[in-house]
């Protein structure tokens, strides 16, 4: 192994469904959805601390009941981190209050809280659309949706095909209408 090889960072892979059995697992799609839709808009209504808090609190809460490993979190890049700890630096440099007495200089905090406000917001929203990926296994819905479609126009495959116009969603069809019907 060489030096390049052992410094490679993991792939980037989102969306990937984390089995086991757990309650928040055996959970409809639609319930996860729905929570997650209420809370996002609770979020974007009052985007305090409290909320903030009591939200990433739920997400790890529900974490640890679904049995989500660490290694499910994906990598953030090096250059995300760079730039926004040069986006705090900025603001930080806007000032506002809560102020500090750093030697002889007053330095105000109030930019740099709205822009840590802001990326704990961002890591929250985030992380609930993450449980509900992790715990929903989407290809399964796929399937059902396919199966249900082809029924419906089992004799009419020429209007299947001039609704779907990409060819890969053809081909999968073709697939599930072989499998599937016959």
């Amino acid at each position: 192994m060489t030096a390049t090889e052992s410094h490679q960072r993991r792939p980037l892979v989102l969306l990937r469904p984390v089995p086991g059995p757990s309650a928040i697992h055996d959970l409809w799609a639609g319930t996860k959805l729905i929570t997650a839709l209420a809370i996002s808009v609770l979020l974007a209504s009052y985007p305090g601390w409290g909320p903030i808090a009591l939200t990433a609190a739920l997400l790890i809460t529900t974490a640890r009941l679904a049995h989500i490993p660490r290694g499910a979190l994906p990598s953030v890049p090096r250059w995300l981190w760079i730039t926004t700890l040069l986006t705090g630096a900025t603001a930080a440099l806007a000032g506002g209050s809560p102020f500090v007495d750093v030697g002889p200089f007053t330095v105000g905090l109030g930019g740099l809280l709205d822009v840590l406000r802001f990326a704990l917001l961002t890591g929250v929203l985030l992380g609930l659309g993450g449980m509900v990926s992790w715990t929903t296994n989407v290809l399964i819905f796929r399937n059902i949706v396919n199966v249900s479609f082809a029924k419906r126009f089992k004799n009419n495959y020429s209007a299947i095909s001039q609704i779907f116009v990409k060819g890969f969603v053809i081909k999968r069809f073709n697939v599930c209408w072989k499998v599937c019907i016959n």
